[in-house]
C-alpha cells in the first residue's frame, strides 16, 4: 500500500483505501476502484491532497497504520466544520458545544493511548475544507501525541499538580484544537496568515488570539483560553502578545522560558511545524519540515525539550511513502527507525510503484545497513538536502521525559476538577 499525492497518481492506480467527503463522509472512490483520468481530475478539484493505492510487495503497510486513529481525526475535521459555521452565524458558544469539543478530543486521545507507537500520519486529513480545519485537526492530533509521549517532561513542568493531574493531557489537545478559531472573525487575507507569512506583523492578524479568547472566556477552561492566547509566544521572549511585568514593572513584551506554560510551548513548536508541512494544493516533504525547525533563524522560537521529541516522534518519511535512492532506483518506505529517522527500512520496486507490472525487488533494505545508499526524492521532490541527524538524547533523558516510551492511561479523572484548573 502506497500513499500517493493526488499529482502524482496515474490512470490504473487502484484505490487501497476509500476516499470520503470530510463533512458527511460520502465516498468520492471506494476501495478496489481503478482510477481513470476523469476521476483523477475529480479528486484534485475537490481538493484531495493524497490517497492510498494498492501496491504488490510492500502488505505491511497496511498493518502499520492505525485505522481508528485516522477516523477519529477524521471525526474532528468533520465535527470542526460544522462548529466554524456555527461561529461565523453566532452561534458557536454554549457548554453543550464544549462538552462536544471535549468528547472528540477524548476519543482520539483514547486511541492513541491504546495504541501509543503507531506510526504517525501528519498529513492528508480533511479534504474539501480549506486550510484551517486541517491545521487545527493535525494540531490536536500532534499535540496530543507528543504530550502522551512527554509525560514525564509535562508532569515536571507541572508540579504543583497531583501526578494523575499533570499527565492528562486532554487540555492540550482542545486548546490545540480550537487554539486558531478566532480567525473565521477576520478577512480572507489575515485567515491566510501564518507565524510564518511576511505578513505576520499585521495587526489583525495577531488579533485573532485575543478574538479567539474572547470567544471561549468562560465555555472552556482558563488553561484552554491561555493556550489560545499565548500560542504564538515564543522561548526566547519575542512572541506575542506582550504582557506586562510583574507588578507592573519594565515594559510590556512577549513571555518567554518556563513562564510560558508546558502546553502552550508544545502547541507553539506543533504549530508552526504544520505549517511547515505547507498546504493541501502545495504540500511539502515531512523530512524538510523537521530539517527547517533545527535552522538557526527559529531555533530560538521554541522550547528545546520539545523540538528535540518532535524530530525524534514524527518520521522524516511516512510508510507507504515511494521514495528514490541516490542511485535512481524506486522504493517504498515500509519501517522507521528512531534512532536513525533519515535511514528507514525500504523495499525497492521494480518499474513505477502501484502501477500494473510493478514488483519487488530482492529483500527489505535497512538504510542503516548501508552507509552509501541515501534516499534522494520522496513523492518526486528532491530532499537530498534535508538529511538530518537526530540530536543526541541520553538514556537518561529520554527516560526522563517519557519520550517513546509506553504511554500510560492517566486515571479517570473528574472534568469538573479539570476545568477549573488554572494550572
Amino acid at each position: 500500500m502506497l500513499y500517493v499525492p493526488i499529482g502524482q497518481l496515474q490512470p490504473g492506480m487502484v484505490v487501497a483505501k476509500a476516499v470520503s467527503q470530510t463533512r458527511n463522509k460520502v465516498s468520492f472512490v471506494q476501495r478496489g476502484y481503478s482510477l481513470d483520468r476523469r476521476a483523477i481530475a475529480r479528486l484534485k478539484d475537490l481538493g484531495v491532497a493524497a490517497i492510498w493505492i494498492e501496491c504488490d510487495g510492500v502488505d505491511e503497510v497496511a498493518d502499520k497504520i492505525n485505522d481508528v486513529v485516522v477516523e477519529r481525526r477524521q471525526d474532528l475535521t468533520c465535527f470542526l466544520l460544522n462548529t466554524t459555521d456555527a461561529i461565523q452565524q453566532g452561534r458557536g458558544k454554549g457548554k453543550l458545544l464544549a462538552a462536544h469539543f471535549q468528547s472528540k478530543v477524548g476519543a482520539l486521545l483514547d486511541e492513541i493511548m491504546d495504541d501509543p507507537t503507531h506510526e504517525p500520519i501528519v498529513s492528508g486529513v480533511g479534504a474539501d475544507c480549506g486550510l484551517l480545519i486541517p491545521h487545527l485537526t493535525n494540531c490536536c492530533y500532534l499535540c496530543l501525541l507528543l504530550g502522551t509521549h512527554l509525560s514525564g517532561y509535562v508532569r515536571d513542568q507541572r508540579k504543583r499538580m497531583s501526578v494523575r493531574m499533570a499527565e492528562d493531557v486532554r487540555e492540550l489537545g482542545i486548546g490545540a484544537y480550537v487554539h486558531d478559531l478566532g480567525k473565521v472573525q477576520l478577512s480572507d487575507k489575515a485567515q491566510k496568515t501564518n507565524a510564518l507569512s511576511r505578513n505576520a506583523a499585521d495587526a489583525e492578524y495577531r488579533s485573532h488570539v485575543t478574538k479567539g479568547a474572547e470567544l471561549f472566556r468562560g465555555e472552556f477552561s482558563s488553561l484552554v483560553v491561555y493556550m489560545v492566547t499565548h500560542h504564538h509566544q515564543r522561548y526566547d521572549g519575542k512572541g506575542f502578545p506582550v504582557v506586562q511585568g510583574r507588578a507592573g514593572i519594565g515594559e510590556p513584551r512577549g513571555l518567554a522560558g518556563d513562564r510560558i506554560h508546558i502546553f502552550a510551548r508544545i502547541l507553539s513548536a506543533v504549530n508552526v511545524f504544520d505549517h511547515l508541512l505547507g498546504t493541501p494544493d502545495a504540500p511539502r516533504p515531512t523530512i524538510q519540515a523537521l530539517s527547517t525547525l533545527r535552522q538557526m533563524q527559529i531555533q530560538g522560537w521554541f522550547d528545546p525539550v520539545i523540538v528535540a521529541a518532535l524530530i525524534r516522534l514524527v518520521p522524516p518519511f511516512m510508510v507507504g511513502s515511494v521514495v528514490e535512492l541516490d542511485d535512481g532506483r524506486p522504493a517504498v518506505v515500509v519501517c522507521n527507525n528512531a534512532e536513525a529517522p533519515c535511514s528507514p527500512t525500504i523495499q525497492v520496486i521494480s518499474g513505477k510503484p502501484g502501477v500494473a507490472g510493478a514488483s519487488k525487488v530482492g529483500g527489505r533494505i535497512d538504510l542503516r545497513d548501508t552507509k552509501s545508499t541515501t534516499i534522494a526524492k520522496v513523492n518526486g521532490v528532491d530532499i537530498a538536502k534535508y538529511h538530518f541527524e537526530p540530536p543526541p538524547i541520553s538514556e537518561g533523558e529520554l527516560a526522563a521525559w517519557g519520550l517513546r516510551s509506553k504511554a500510560v492511561r492517566a486515571a479517570q479523572i473528574d472534568m469538573a476538577e479539570a476545568l477549573s484548573s488554572n494550572t
